[in-house]
């Protein structure tokens, strides 16, 4: 019995968030409601609210898990290469690809920026872009891409800064908002800190 209503749970939990994340998209953080948010999801608001604190912590939920699915996307288009640096640069196209998808441009580029705190964020990307990132130059230094001596540290915060700039750049549409360009810049980056061997 227990283990049933855990389950109901999380699939009570799965709904909530199913449905916040349509009305975040749909209406943006400011103007989406528990209450509809919590009738989309069949439940009641209480059950929302048994769920989630307040609506913050559901819009950090949603970022957190439609960054999840995001970063699977990223590393799955990655591992579908074979040569370390084709990996990266990969991950990196796939990752700038899914910046023009509507949902991460109103939750990740619009509100989420008002709407967490700096802190938040930074430790939600701490556990998914900036890991993944690090994770593929590190396969770069391991198999002798890069210089043994390369400060991994720096040189995530480098990567992971430019990916996050020109997503943002892509959301808005800017002028510099360009893949190609964004990823030849990388890549360039990258051969400059080869290894001399």
């Amino acid at each position: 019995m227990a283990r049933r209503t855990a389950e109901e749970a999380a699939r009570t939990r799965a709904a909530i968030v199913a449905s916040a994340r349509t009305r975040f998209v749909e209406r943006g953080f400011a103007s989406a409601t528990t209450t509809e948010i919590a009738a989309a999801a069949g439940c009641s608001q209480s059950a929302l609210f048994h769920h989630f604190p307040d609506k913050k912590a559901l819009f950090e939920a949603v970022v957190v898990e439609l960054l999840a699915t995001y970063d699977a996307e990223v590393r799955a288009a990655a591992l579908a290469e074979r040569e370390p640096l084709a990996i990266v640069l990969a991950g990196c196209r796939r990752s700038l690809e899914l910046a023009a998808d509507p949902d991460w441009m109103r939750v990740v580029a619009i509100d989420a920026p008002s709407v967490l705190d700096e802190e938040q964020l930074r430790r939600i990307d701490a556990t998914m872009g900036r890991a993944t990132t690090r994770l593929g130059l590190q396969l770069l230094r391991d198999t002798g891409e890069l210089d043994a001596a390369t400060d991994l540290e720096a040189l995530t915060t480098v990567v992971y800064g430019s990916l996050t700039e020109a997503a943002f750049d892509l959301a808005r549409r800017t002028e510099a908002a360009d893949p190609d360009r964004v990823i030849a810049v990388i890549a360039r980056l990258l051969a400059a800190h080869r290894s001399p061997g």
